[in-house]
């Protein structure tokens, strides 16, 4: 049996608040958001989801109290977008309906009926209007296992934020939301990003000559063309790292002053260099974002997106390509500015281009999994992390389809579905997304082959040059690849 239905009560009465644009870390995810979807960027598939398995009875009435309190707490779970367009506004309104669902799957097939529930959950797009753009559901799988789940938009929420919304959860639920740090207002922290993020003319100055000649070489391109493609469809690659590259990348970012995640990124950076013949590549990462406790205590779309400019010499080591990688990664992050004005200031046609999100400035995309929580242990409650869905055999999710051009780069509209990688927080596992109908299996498969091999050359040999590397790589590879064929 499957009962759904919403809580419509709104959390609180009260007037609505001011009318806001964007703060500066949510840009990058309108400006992508747009592009996706330029009709209603709330169908975009730019989404954090994070789930939870709650063991206990639960209380429907206390449960829905609780999530009456988080949403209080949170101006951003109140936002709701009045004017939709590249320029949004935006006002936490005390007047939004509790978007929660319940549903009841308790049988033989609990697991496979709840998968199959969030999946619907993650697929189904937001509207514009009076709602904001987040949902959750409740799961009963047996009287004292539910599965919650809660689906942001990204320019609401990011993943750091599913921790802290299931933590406040829990504490509404128990009665210790009293003990809870402050959560910072919409109001406080949009003057703290503006003040964090503001514009100068050395950042403007430092984004200009880090990027002057980015777009003066094409980067990698699809071996499919096409006519028209899904532009929201991606297949997903996962693959693991071997244990001794797992360790040897530690021991090489131990001796470059760095993390092996910075370690792995110059592999993925010099992965770049040598499959498209672009000396220097420019990678988009993130951070949380989150300096201080205040940060640390929002539900918001708070993560910081530095890009990294790497330049690879002949004569430059793999322990040297690391060392500046980690220099020129703080370099970005002292300079962040919001998105908007940084690629008016690299591109003189981004005004005129829009939606012209961050996949067209970069070339390529490195990011970590986000941590997906602790374990909460209250009176009566268990409340652990488990995977997001994943799309059963027959559902797929749907988009607008684009026309594919006979050759050259893509347009700004299917530049998201190049390939793009992150590694899980123990950087011992790796997905590659990407367009399977623009990028086909084989091609996929070289190119995780080619960056699993340079980390272990990062991990077992970070004396060598990069010279050595690129005649080992071109024997093994092939530097331009009729699979990835490149426009010269």
């Amino acid at each position: 049996m499957d009962v759904s239905y919403q809580v419509g009560q709104p959390p609180s009465a009260g007037n609505a608040g001011d009318l806001l644009r964007l703060a500066p870390t949510q840009e990058v995810q309108w400006e992508e958001m747009c592009a996706e979807s330029p009709a209603n960027p709330g169908a975009s598939r730019n989404l954090v989801m994070g789930c939870r398995v709650f063991q206990g009875r639960l209380d429907d009435g206390r449960f829905d109290a609780a999530v009456a309190g988080v949403i209080r707490r949170h101006d951003a779970l109140r936002l709701v977008f009045e004017h939709v367009g590249l320029d949004p506004t935006m006002r936490a309104r005390d007047d939004v309906a509790i978007p929660l669902s319940r549903h009841d799957v308790r049988g033989p097939r609990a697991d496979e009926d709840a998968n199959a529930l969030l999946w619907r959950m993650y697929t189904a797009p937001f509207d514009a209007g009076a709602q904001p753009w987040w949902r959750m559901s409740i799961i009963r799988l047996n009287d004292e296992k539910h599965v919650v789940s809660v689906l942001f938009s990204h320019v609401v929420a990011d993943g750091f934020s599913c921790a802290v919304f299931f933590r406040d959860l829990v504490a509404h639920y128990v009665g210790t939301s009293a003990s809870l740090p402050p959560a910072p207002s919409m109001q406080e922290i949009i003057a703290r990003q503006q003040q964090r993020y503001a514009t100068t003319p050395e950042r403007l100055d430092f984004w200009r000559k880090q990027v002057a000649s980015i777009f003066e070489i094409s980067r990698l391109l699809p071996d499919r063309r096409p006519p028209l493609v899904d532009a929201l469809r991606r297949k997903f690659v996962f693959f693991d790292l071997a244990e001794d590259c797992v360790v040897g990348v530690r021991r090489t970012a131990w001796r470059a002053r760095t993390t092996p995640f910075v370690t792995l990124l110059s592999a993925y950076h010099l992965t770049l260099s040598l499959m498209t013949g672009k000396r220097a590549t420019l990678i988009v990462t993130s951070t949380t974002g989150r300096r201080d406790a205040l940060d640390r205590a929002a539900v918001f779309q708070m993560a910081s997106y530095p890009y990294v400019v790497l330049d690879v010499a002949d004569d430059d080591t793999l322990l040297g390509l690391a060392r500046r990688a980690h220099a020129n990664l703080d370099a970005a992050i002292a300079n962040v500015m919001p998105y908007t004005e940084l690629a008016a200031a690299v591109n003189p046609a981004f005004g005129a281009s829009r939606p012209w999100p961050d996949v067209n400035l970069v070339d390529g995309i490195f990011h970590s999994w986000p941590h997906s929580g602790d374990e909460i242990v209250a009176p009566g409650l268990v409340v652990t992390p488990v995977d997001n869905p994943v799309p059963p055999p027959s559902e797929t999710i749907v988009g607008p389809r684009r026309g594919v051009p006979p050759s050259g780069d893509l347009p700004p509209e299917l530049a998201g579905c190049r390939p793009g990688l992150t590694v899980s927080v123990e950087r011992d596992s790796c997905v590659v997304f990407f367009n399977d109908q623009l990028y086909s299996e084989a091609a996929m498969d070289r190119f995780v082959a080619a960056f699993t091999w340079l980390a272990e050359r990062f991990a077992s040999a970070p004396d060598l040059k990069v010279r050595q590397v690129a005649d080992d790589f071109e024997t093994r590879f092939g530097v331009i690849d009729p699979v990835m064929e490149q426009t010269q």
